[in-house]
């Protein structure tokens, strides 16, 4: 069976890709991901540079990080304008 390990290995590597980056690149949906939200806050903590692009409505929690925080969320209407936009800032 492939796919993703335990829990706790998931987060330790998403952690250790957090810590080796200088900047987040975050795509939300209008679903709030309670995971998303731990690696935002983790490398918030960190005094990561963190980009956040919404697909849809934003959640109440999505823009309170992000107003909280100090980060303008950038609305896109697919993966696909996300993807564009994301490589056009950066």
């Amino acid at each position: 069976m492939g796919g993703f390990g335990a829990p706790h290995e998931e987060f330790k590597h998403d952690f250790e890709q957090i810590d080796a980056c200088d900047k987040m690149i975050v795509l939300m949906e209008e679903r709030v991901s309670a995971g998303v939200q731990i690696e935002c806050g983790y490398a918030y903590a960190r005094g990561k540079n963190i980009e956040v692009y919404q697909i849809g409505k934003p959640a109440w929690s999505n823009q309170t990080f992000a107003q909280v925080n100090g980060h303008e969320i950038i609305l896109v209407q697919s993966v696909d304008d996300f993807v564009e936009k994301a490589l056009a800032r950066n």
